[in-house]
């Protein structure tokens, strides 16, 4: 297609996203391949070898071996070793998503996994000596609850929630000592990528304090692959992807990582939940490539070069094993 034309896409996704049209007006465009450019990054090939793109993402991509090496031995510091499983799993999700073909997309999804989802674990298994010990080493790929689980911040404090008997949820905060009354169809009237959540209306009845409000107390700091965080967010998660209040009650499911995973990419691609209308479509599109300012899907600007380094990694690895026939990687 021509340049004029993949320009006027490109002002359409700026448009789209500032109207907040329709998610099938989106899904129409985005299907467009343009050109060269766009159909490099295109994959919606078989199952690929995974084991491969793992070895290749811990030992780089100059280095390729037999296919035996790959299973039984990585080369790879024994500290990032036990993070392969989750690796694995990561990539397995990502392949059978059928919503993720854009493979920027694939490799900014695993750099934000890796970043957001890292933490330091210590092993059971002793160093031989004269290093005598157990190893201190890092777990990342993983759903894991915040470090300190907010500290002092907003979202930590505890929030009461129950669920009323016609279906809608009732959420008071011990901060404010306000009452919300969350609608169950509340998303029914949402477009894409505009949380209904942001005009939520204080319930101006309320008589109860918090300390002798009925409901189950939680507190919402950041979890799962990308650490979600904020009560509003997770009952938006809960209500798009599983139509009932079921991750508001128990945060804590969004430890597992299919729904782990299922936030990540419902929000990463649809601007929704956390991503506050960024989506991976306006950093990754044809030609276009913005791995620093994707950030602001997640987490405005904060460590945005590290995670783009991280990306840019991932994308070359991808692209070695996906796109074997491109040579300029």
């Amino acid at each position: 297609m021509s340049n004029i034309f993949l320009l006027y896409i490109n002002v359409i996704y700026k448009i789209n996203a500032i109207l907040n049209m329709s998610e099938n007006f989106l899904d129409d465009i985005k299907n467009y391949p343009d050109g060269n450019d766009s159909m490099k990054y295109y994959y919606r090939g078989p199952f690929p070898d995974i084991e491969r793109i793992i070895y290749q993402f811990l030992n780089g991509v100059d280095r390729d071996h037999d296919k035996k090496d790959l299973h039984a031995k990585y080369d790879a510091p024994l500290s990032f070793s036990y993070c392969i499983p989750n690796l694995r799993d990561v990539l397995t999700r990502i392949f059978n998503d059928p919503d993720v073909y854009d493979i920027r997309w694939m490799a900014y999804m695993l750099a934000t996994t890796y970043w957001e989802s890292a933490s330091v674990v210590t092993t059971n298994i002793t160093r031989p000596a004269p290093r005598k010990g157990n190893y201190t080493t890092t777990q990342t790929f993983f759903p894991i609850q915040e470090s300190g689980k907010g500290g002092k911040k907003v979202y930590a404090y505890p929030v009461k929630v129950a669920e009323r008997p016609n279906g809608d949820a009732a959420v008071m905060e011990s901060h404010t000592n306000k009452l919300y009354i969350i609608p169950k169809y509340i998303m029914e009237k949402s477009k894409a990528a505009k949380s209904p959540f942001n005009r939520l209306k204080i319930f101006a009845g309320n008589k109860v304090s918090y300390k002798d409000f009925d409901g189950v107390e939680n507190i919402y700091y950041g979890r799962g692959y990308v650490q979600l965080t904020w009560w509003r967010s997770y009952a938006e998660a809960s209500l798009r992807l599983k139509n009932n209040f079921d991750l508001l009650t128990s945060p804590d499911l969004v430890l597992t990582r299919e729904i782990s995973y299922e936030i990540m990419s419902e929000g990463m691609r649809n601007g929704t939940i956390f991503a506050n209308g960024h989506m991976l479509i306006h950093y990754f599109c044809g030609s276009y490539t913005n791995y620093i300012a994707a950030r602001q899907i997640v987490n405005g600007c904060d460590k945005a070069d590290n995670i783009a380094r991280i990306a840019r990694a991932f994308e070359k690895c991808l692209l070695h094993v996906l796109k074997p026939e491109i040579k300029d990687i």
